[in-house]
């Protein structure tokens, strides 16, 4: 894949939805753990509504119990689930979060040794 001209954020993300998600028809059960279970990083996003979803629940736990790395991003520390609570987390209040995010999937990215047409930038 080559690098686009401009300073943009690339990584490859799966969702739920779009052309790179689910589609009608498809068994979104199995989409999603296979999803997961080919990630190599699972970002949670963790407020009260995450928290009382029993799918957000067994989302991050199912990525755990693959071997995928767990990593939370705090908006509701009240939220926090006490399994999540164990792992160093990003907390969405500091000024730096997404700067500090970047550099860390960076850093992940290189030690890891993934693809190396795969780079995360970000814009000024």
């Amino acid at each position: 894949m080559p690098r686009p001209a401009q300073d943009t954020s690339c990584i490859a993300v799966w969702r739920d939805r779009g052309t790179t998600g689910l589609r009608p028809g498809d068994d979104w059960r199995r989409e999603i753990d296979d999803a997961l279970r080919n990630s190599h990083i699972v970002l949670v996003l963790v407020t009260r509504i995450a928290r009382q979803s029993e799918y957000v629940t067994y989302e991050w736990a199912f990525a755990l119990g693959a071997g995928v790395k767990v990593v939370p991003i705090v908006v509701d520390k009240q939220a926090l689930h006490p399994r999540l609570a164990a792992f160093q987390y990003f907390d969405i209040n500091s000024p730096t979060v997404w700067d500090d995010l970047v550099a860390y999937i960076r850093v992940f990215i290189e030690e890891k040794g993934l693809d190396q047409d795969v780079w995360v930038t970000t814009k000024t």
